[in-house]
């Protein structure tokens, strides 16, 4: 039987990237996020643990389609290192690859991306909204609330965790802070229980070049798997951002006023999976993303996509050295005085949809008329077709901040 004081840690990377049809809205830069020198290093640490826990994700469904929020398990990462102390604690800023000369801006890095993500763009829709739910039977220690309710502005809720109802109302914030994209999170509560920590990330991104809903056609998917698979194909010829090498064409989709965008990674094709996986890193990314690049005349298919998926991320995090803070000897003295306690689970959930935004397509259709005309380009077009396996990121551009990392294997599946 699990013990009284084991403390359950709820992730949610709950995520939706929407490309729905809505109204037309100005695309205003509001804010830029600048980061110190100690705040650049946790960055570039971020975006190296998003590699990272893409990378053990993969290697537990390694044929199936994957999307995962590294951002929104850093932040609750961050929640519940507040309670942390000893190797428990090192533990976690070791997985999190934050050096310890640098450990203690982590939560005044969360807390200036809290603030300014969602200010970035008009036309972009962030929620990013953290919680924390207590059994109300166990003493927590205000400190931790406090630090908390300051970094992460995280609200806290007193619940009876012997009773349905309170599974119900962790549920129904969960589908407020998400938009409905994730209605139910969680089936069950045990009163052993001490405390349910739980991050939302939401993403509503609108094209800056629309696809034009009447050039979605019906085309082969080629999966990883070697089977074939028909798809909604949308297709459009833009000027984009485009970089080559011996691993990955690259092409980045803005959304809104630039702020934000979408790269997607094509493997080449003469390379195994597995070699193309093995170049990641935040380094590379750093790289890719500040190499000078000029945009190109692009022929772009992309598949529409919906995809689910929820993990449990115990085994996830203790393969990559977070393997304490699971057993009897986890240290959490700074959260309470009740011992034994240790992380009893960690879930995450996602959502992710792709699809045309008419609206936004008939805002600019003069630039589309012009690409599908009879006229000749002055530069030749470049095929960029996501009709095989790829990969997709989805990040802030002015620090080239890892929000959401994915696979697509299969469409369809």
């Amino acid at each position: 039987m699990k013990s009284k004081y084991f403390c359950v840690i709820g992730i949610i990377g709950s995520i939706l990237f929407s490309c729905k049809q809505g109204e037309s809205v100005s695309r205003v830069l509001l804010d830029e996020i600048s980061f110190s020198e100690k705040e650049q290093v946790i960055n570039c640490a971020g975006n190296q643990f998003s590699f990272d826990l893409f990378r053990q994700l993969s290697s537990l469904d390694s044929a199936e389609n994957m999307f995962v929020s590294p951002f929104s398990v850093s932040c609750a990462l961050g929640m519940v290192n507040y309670g942390a102390s000893g190797v428990t604690h090192q533990e976690i800023m070791e997985v999190m690859q934050i050096p310890d000369s640098v450990a203690l801006v982590l939560n005044a890095y969360h807390q200036k991306l809290i603030d300014g993500l969602p200010r970035l763009d008009s036309s972009v829709t962030v929620k990013i909204a953290n919680s924390m739910w207590f059994n109300k039977e166990v003493p927590v220690k205000k400190q931790f609330i406090q630090k908390n309710a300051m970094s992460y502005k995280a609200v806290s809720h007193n619940l009876d965790f012997s009773k349905l109802e309170s599974v119900d109302k962790i549920n129904e914030w969960v589908s407020r802070q998400t938009e409905g994209c994730i209605r139910k999170f969680m089936s069950n509560l045990s009163s052993d229980e001490l405390l349910v920590l739980v991050n939302c990330l939401y993403f509503k991104g609108k094209w800056k070049f629309p696809f034009e809903k009447s050039e979605t056609r019906k085309e082969v998917f080629f999966c990883a798997d070697k089977t074939q698979e028909s798809v909604e194909m949308m297709h459009q010829t833009a000027s984009f951002s485009y970089r080559k090498n011996d691993y990955f064409e690259m092409a980045t989709f803005p959304y809104g006023n630039s702020s934000y965008a979408m790269t997607i990674l094509l493997p080449d094709v003469n390379k195994s999976w597995k070699e193309c996986m093995d170049v990641l890193d935040g380094k590379s990314w750093e790289t890719w993303m500040t190499d000078s690049v000029e945009e190109v005349l692009l022929d772009v298919k992309l598949p529409k996509l919906v995809l689910k998926n929820k993990y449990q991320m115990n085994r996830v995090l203790s393969a990559m050295g977070m393997s304490n803070a699971f057993t009897v000897h986890a240290d959490f003295t700074n959260l309470t005085d009740r011992k034994p306690m240790c992380i009893g689970k960690v879930e995450h959930a996602s959502f992710l949809e792709l699809n045309e935004q008419e609206t936004k397509a008939a805002a600019v259709t003069g630039m589309t008329v012009v690409f599908e005309s009879e006229m000749i380009p002055i530069e030749p077009v470049i095929p960029f077709y996501a009709n095989r396996p790829f990969l997709l990121i989805i990040h802030e551009m002015g620090n080239h901040t890892i929000l959401f990392i994915g696979k697509v294997f299969c469409p369809n599946k």
